[in-house]
């Protein structure tokens, strides 16, 4: 019976894996596509776009954490040096893409009468 739960972790872990590449992708687009966008209309359409699969990479990264935090101590895998790369790297790189995003991004959306994040409240469209 554990065996077939360990599984099926490492099935969901995978699954979010590949939820996480594809709604990450939208924001690779949107990033490439911005630079050359000069359409106002255009642009609050990207960021409407980026904006609505936020949710899914956030609950797809969360989901790829916890299961993967799950599925190492079903495997006794805590005195691998792979898993804690991984989880340094994990973290390291969100923490710095949410820097890099926050500083960015929410002044861009500021600018083109978008509603945006400030100090962890979000602001209404000007």
């Amino acid at each position: 019976m554990m065996g077939s739960i360990y599984l099926w972790l490492k099935f969901i872990h995978v699954l979010a894996v590949l939820t996480f590449f594809m709604s990450h992708g939208t924001s690779i687009v949107f990033a490439f596509r911005l630079k050359r966008e000069k359409d106002l209309t255009r642009i609050q359409a990207l960021f409407d776009m980026s904006g609505q699969m936020w949710l899914v990479m956030i609950l797809s990264l969360l989901l790829i954490l916890v299961v993967g935090v799950v599925i190492t101590f079903m495997g006794d895998w805590w005195s691998r040096g792979w898993v804690w790369a991984s989880l340094v790297l994990t973290l390291g790189i969100t923490i710095w893409m949410f820097v890099l995003g926050q500083g960015t991004y929410h002044p861009m959306r500021r600018a083109f009468g978008l509603s945006y994040m400030h100090r962890g409240q979000e602001m209404p469209a000007v």
